[in-house]
């Protein structure tokens, strides 16, 4: 199961990593970011640390404020 979480973990560096690059080029802060998707501000900030796991709908809601297809 180890080397399943490994992926999952880069995975989400990846990912996460991508989402800060588009946040950069469109000029949106996190606190921003959580206010167009209705998500605390503090949810998002742990999630991007991964001390929370993000949920899929969160996921897809930043999708859409970043406009990432």
């Amino acid at each position: 199961m180890a080397s399943y979480d490994n992926s999952v973990n880069l995975g989400s560096d990846i990912i996460f990593k991508f989402i800060k690059e588009r946040m950069k080029e469109k000029k949106i802060t996190q606190k921003k970011l959580s206010e167009l998707i209705g998500v605390n501000e503090s949810t998002l900030v742990r999630n991007f640390k991964k001390e929370t796991e993000m949920l899929f709908s969160t996921f897809l809601k930043i999708c859409g404020a970043l406009e990432l297809n």
